[in-house]
Protein backbone atom coordinates (compact mmCIF):
# COMPACT_ATOMS: atom_id res chain seq x y z
CA UNK A 1 0.00 0.00 0.00
CA UNK A 2 1.33 3.22 -0.76
CA UNK A 3 0.57 5.22 2.53
CA UNK A 4 3.59 4.09 4.05
CA UNK A 5 5.67 5.22 1.17
CA UNK A 6 9.01 7.35 2.26
CA UNK A 7 9.27 9.30 -0.58
CA UNK A 8 8.25 13.21 0.42
CA UNK A 9 9.65 14.70 -2.25
CA UNK A 10 11.55 14.80 -6.13
CA UNK A 11 14.15 16.63 -7.69
CA UNK A 12 12.87 18.19 -10.92
CA UNK A 13 14.66 17.50 -14.25
CA UNK A 14 15.54 21.64 -14.00
CA UNK A 15 16.72 20.97 -10.56
CA UNK A 16 13.69 22.47 -8.16
CA UNK A 17 12.86 20.04 -4.80
CA UNK A 18 8.94 19.65 -5.16
CA UNK A 19 6.85 17.46 -3.15
CA UNK A 20 5.74 14.14 -4.11
CA UNK A 21 2.08 13.80 -5.23
CA UNK A 22 1.46 10.44 -5.79
CA UNK A 23 -1.37 11.29 -7.87
CA UNK A 24 0.52 13.15 -10.16
CA UNK A 25 2.59 10.15 -11.28
CA UNK A 26 -0.87 7.76 -11.37
CA UNK A 27 -2.21 10.40 -13.23
CA UNK A 28 0.99 11.04 -15.88
CA UNK A 29 1.32 7.02 -16.65
CA UNK A 30 -3.10 7.04 -17.43
CA UNK A 31 -1.99 9.97 -19.79
CA UNK A 32 0.36 7.50 -21.26
CA UNK A 33 -1.81 4.92 -21.68
CA UNK A 34 -4.56 7.09 -23.45
CA UNK A 35 -1.73 8.23 -25.56
CA UNK A 36 -1.49 4.65 -26.92
CA UNK A 37 -5.32 3.81 -26.53
CA UNK A 38 -5.47 2.55 -23.65
CA UNK A 39 -8.47 3.74 -20.78
CA UNK A 40 -7.58 1.65 -17.66
CA UNK A 41 -7.57 3.65 -14.39
CA UNK A 42 -7.29 0.88 -12.12
CA UNK A 43 -4.47 -0.53 -14.29
CA UNK A 44 -2.60 3.30 -13.92
CA UNK A 45 -3.35 2.80 -10.27
CA UNK A 46 -1.66 -0.47 -9.72
CA UNK A 47 1.56 0.56 -12.15
CA UNK A 48 1.55 3.60 -9.82
CA UNK A 49 1.58 1.08 -6.78
CA UNK A 50 4.74 -0.82 -8.56
CA UNK A 51 6.48 2.73 -9.19
CA UNK A 52 6.27 3.77 -5.79
CA UNK A 53 7.41 0.49 -4.46
CA UNK A 54 10.43 0.66 -6.67
CA UNK A 55 11.24 4.33 -5.76
CA UNK A 56 10.67 3.31 -1.94
CA UNK A 57 13.48 0.65 -2.18
CA UNK A 58 16.29 2.70 -4.58
CA UNK A 59 18.41 5.59 -3.41
CA UNK A 60 17.38 8.91 -1.98
CA UNK A 61 17.01 11.72 -3.62
CA UNK A 62 15.39 10.10 -6.82
CA UNK A 63 15.00 12.57 -9.66
CA UNK A 64 11.97 13.00 -11.96
CA UNK A 65 13.60 10.65 -14.95
CA UNK A 66 14.26 8.02 -12.42
CA UNK A 67 10.28 7.72 -11.61
CA UNK A 68 10.17 7.72 -15.29
CA UNK A 69 12.47 4.89 -16.07
CA UNK A 70 11.52 2.69 -12.53
CA UNK A 71 12.14 -0.72 -12.80
CA UNK A 72 13.85 -0.70 -16.93
CA UNK A 73 11.57 -2.69 -18.20
CA UNK A 74 8.31 -2.28 -19.73
CA UNK A 75 5.70 -1.09 -17.08
CA UNK A 76 3.06 -3.85 -17.92
CA UNK A 77 5.16 -7.15 -18.13
CA UNK A 78 3.96 -7.98 -14.69
CA UNK A 79 0.20 -8.08 -16.23
CA UNK A 80 0.54 -8.70 -20.04
CA UNK A 81 -0.08 -12.21 -21.68
CA UNK A 82 2.48 -11.60 -23.97
CA UNK A 83 5.15 -10.26 -22.08
CA UNK A 84 8.66 -11.99 -23.38
CA UNK A 85 12.12 -12.15 -21.35
CA UNK A 86 13.90 -8.82 -22.47
CA UNK A 87 10.12 -6.69 -21.87
CA UNK A 88 10.95 -7.45 -17.91
CA UNK A 89 14.92 -6.14 -19.05
CA UNK A 90 14.87 -3.53 -21.43
CA UNK A 91 11.98 -0.49 -22.36
CA UNK A 92 10.41 -1.26 -26.12
CA UNK A 93 10.97 1.86 -28.19
CA UNK A 94 7.51 3.93 -28.86
CA UNK A 95 6.69 2.73 -32.54
CA UNK A 96 3.78 3.53 -34.65
CA UNK A 97 1.77 0.75 -35.96
CA UNK A 98 0.06 0.04 -38.97
CA UNK A 99 -3.03 1.05 -37.90
CA UNK A 100 -1.21 4.58 -37.14
CA UNK A 101 -1.32 4.28 -33.54
CA UNK A 102 1.94 4.56 -31.57
CA UNK A 103 2.96 1.71 -28.52
CA UNK A 104 5.84 0.92 -27.07
CA UNK A 105 5.92 -2.96 -27.15
CA UNK A 106 8.18 -5.65 -28.80
CA UNK A 107 5.02 -6.81 -30.52
CA UNK A 108 5.22 -4.32 -33.30
CA UNK A 109 9.15 -5.09 -33.82
CA UNK A 110 8.10 -4.42 -37.41
CA UNK A 111 6.65 -1.10 -37.31
CA UNK A 112 8.21 2.52 -37.88
CA UNK A 113 10.35 3.70 -34.84
CA UNK A 114 9.35 7.06 -33.91
CA UNK A 115 11.72 10.20 -33.71
CA UNK A 116 12.28 12.06 -30.88
CA UNK A 117 10.47 14.81 -32.70
CA UNK A 118 7.16 12.66 -33.01
CA UNK A 119 7.18 11.44 -29.61
CA UNK A 120 7.68 14.96 -27.80
CA UNK A 121 4.80 15.81 -30.39
CA UNK A 122 2.77 13.14 -29.34
CA UNK A 123 3.27 14.04 -25.70
CA UNK A 124 2.21 17.42 -25.90
CA UNK A 125 -1.10 16.47 -27.29
CA UNK A 126 0.19 16.48 -30.97
CA UNK A 127 -1.78 14.21 -33.38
Amino acid sequence: CLAGSVISSIVKRDGRVVPFLRDKISFAIYRAAVAVGGRDRALAEAVTEDVVAIIDRAVPGVGAEAIQDAGGGCAFAGRCPHVMPRCRQQRPPLLLTDSGRAAACYLYEEATLLSQEQVAELSHGGA
